[in-house]
């Protein structure tokens, strides 16, 4: 992959070149240290199973047999990145 889409300004906007963020690039925005990437489980059924982390556009609404309700609601992959110094987290939700 070349990059990461950026969907909110950065503090520190020299690092973001054509709207996308080269991975190489990515460096904490608390210390400057080089970041890693990483994802975010989500466990089901008593951590048996897992999944990666989904953003949903909108706000959570109840469902009797879902939890939530899902259907007909943009969704994003989620890609974290953990700053190797001082562990800071910085996501981003992204076209599948």
């Amino acid at each position: 992959m070349s990059g990461i889409d950026v969907y909110a300004e950065r503090a520190n906007p020299t690092r973001v070149i054509g709207g996308v963020m080269p991975e190489s690039a990515l460096e904490c925005p608390k210390c400057g240290r080089a970041m890693n990437e990483g994802f975010i489980a989500d466990f089901t059924h008593a951590r048996e199973q897992s999944t990666t982390t989904t953003w949903f556009e909108g706000a959570p609404e109840s469902s009797l047999w879902r939890g939530v309700k899902l259907k007909g609601k943009q969704n994003y992959s989620v890609r974290t990145y953990r700053c190797a110094a001082c562990g800071y987290l910085e996501s981003y939700a992204q076209d599948h």
